[in-house]
């Protein structure tokens, strides 16, 4: 399946998380809460509702139970009585709605209210015979809640019948409902209240982070602009005051290795140029010979002024030979700030063949630049790019010098330079056919320090100060494993 145009899942941010967390925990607990409290609430009254009903219902019993022992062969009689004291009872107690007398056969024989005795739905929501007193609250058709209360009478083992009374609770359920409505509304209320404060707090918590987190983004070595301090001691506060201190140690720490590296770097330097002393020498020595020569054929015979004027022209293109060389010796060991600019890649390649020039026609040594680019331009320190470059030069020189060593008199080095582009990069690829880099020292061999040749013959630092030379020029260096025939080094430089 393609994701390619698929749109990515919007992030929800730490804001969004702590209000979702805290809004639901709080809604729970405080729901939780209510529901508890409303539901305890509900069992309390309907207990207490219970309680008056049994209480009512006790009471009125007492004269039931009277009348039955006192007429027990006379129903018709008990059941006027009963009438009489039903009916007086309910106008006593106006909160009684319905009152319903059975006998010990289950038959009713007197009521009053509610349809007691004549609905024979009622009859089946009430035991013909109870054992003990049972009170339960329920709603009417009608949308009334009434509670109903079913009293056993009996006196030892004989059973009379039974009583049951009803009172109309809708008032207290109404209470019980407006309670219940009322704690999920102030459940409500909270909530939103408590994300409101939080929404606050946590907003002003994450404006100090998002400046934060923008200047960590944003975070420039060479710009060290510290954060405005913001008036707070927590630990947001401190954290915005370390964050300050930590730009100012990196700063300085990026001062102090920069520093390092310039001076490192001209050490190399100077230690390339000490490598190639002789050949330089031995270019000098030849015009200075030539010039002794000059001088003294004038001083035998200075009265020959075509032949002065002759010698004083090859003297003076000796020097000039000289100025020459030492101008190019001067101008690779110059120690100078970095300074970025144009950087013609193939010219200073160029430049640092010359001076090696001798060392390679010494050891037989064939070189060739090799351009794939009109103008291979970048934008960096040529100085530096000449070290870069004078490094890896020696590097395979060496290489090549070991490998000649052990081949004998048949073995002819070669040294290729390719010039490539791969976008963003230029890539100058320095490719020998010495001895080759064994694949256990590949992972090292840009290491400060390590180097295969016998003491005193490497610095160890060469490979080391050239890779740090590509990064700095938004670069690097990479060895190819394997390469047949010698050793292949990529060195990528950013374009201009």
């Amino acid at each position: 399946m393609n994701h390619s145009n698929a749109k990515p899942r919007p992030k929800t941010g730490l804001q969004a998380k702590i209000l979702i967390l805290v809004g639901l925990t709080t809604t729970w607990i405080l729901l939780s809460s209510a529901l508890f409290f409303s539901f305890q609430s509900k069992r309390i009254v309907s207990t207490q509702l219970k309680r008056s009903s049994r209480l009512v219902t006790r009471a009125f019993s007492v004269s039931v139970l009277n009348a039955m022992i006192k007429d027990a062969n006379d129903f018709e009689q008990v059941e006027d009585v009963l009438g009489h004291y039903t009916l007086e009872f309910m106008e006593t107690n106006p909160q009684v709605v319905s009152i319903s007398i059975s006998d010990a056969y289950g038959q009713v024989i007197a009521g009053r209210g509610l349809g007691f005795g004549s609905n024979p739905e009622h009859r089946k929501t009430i035991p013909e015979q109870v054992k003990d007193i049972t009170s339960f609250i329920r709603k009417t058709a009608d949308g009334s809640y009434i509670a109903t209360t079913l009293l056993p009478i009996q006196t030892g083992q004989k059973y009379w019948g039974q009583v049951a009374t009803s009172i109309r609770v809708d008032q207290e359920q109404a209470e019980l409902e407006r309670l219940f409505w009322f704690l999920i509304g102030l459940t409500a209320i909270v909530t939103v209240l408590v994300l409101a404060i939080l929404a606050w707090f946590i907003g002003r918590i994450m404006r100090s982070l998002n400046v934060l987190k923008n200047e960590m983004e944003a975070f420039d070595p060479e710009n060290n602009i510290l954060l405005s301090p913001i008036d707070s001691d927590d630990e947001i506060g401190i954290l915005f005051h370390g964050f300050n201190n930590l730009k100012t140690r990196l700063a300085q720490s990026r001062m102090d290795y920069e520093k390092a590296q310039r001076q490192l770097f001209h050490a190399e330097k100077l230690a390339s140029i000490g490598r190639f002393a002789s050949g330089m020498a031995h270019e000098i020595n030849n015009p200075l010979n030539g010039i002794q020569s000059c001088l003294y054929a004038i001083k035998k015979d200075p009265e020959d002024h075509h032949q002065t004027i002759e010698y004083l022209g090859f003297a003076a293109e000796g020097l000039k030979q000289i100025e020459t060389i030492v101008r190019k010796l001067l101008g690779f060991a110059r120690k100078q700030a970095p300074m970025k600019g144009p950087v013609d890649l193939k010219k200073e390649l160029e430049t640092v063949f010359s001076l090696l020039e001798y060392k390679l026609e010494k050891e037989h040594i064939e070189y060739e630049i090799i351009s794939d680019i009109d103008q291979p331009r970048i934008k960096g320190d040529a100085q530096l790019i000449q070290e870069l470059f004078m490094n890896l030069a020696l590097n395979s020189f060496d290489a090549i010098t070991e490998q000649a060593a052990a081949s004998g008199s048949e073995y002819a080095g070669k040294l290729e330079v390719f010039i490539t582009r791969k976008a963003p990069h230029l890539v100058v690829t320095f490719k020998d056919n010495g001895p080759g880099v064994p694949a256990d020292q590949i992972e090292k061999i840009f290491d400060p320090f390590f180097s295969t040749k016998e003491q005193g013959k490497g610095t160890g630092l060469g490979l080391s100060v050239a890779i740090g030379i590509a990064q700095s020029h938004n670069g690097s260096i990479e060895i190819e494993r394997n390469a047949p025939g010698g050793a292949i080094f990529h060195v990528f430089l950013g374009e201009e």
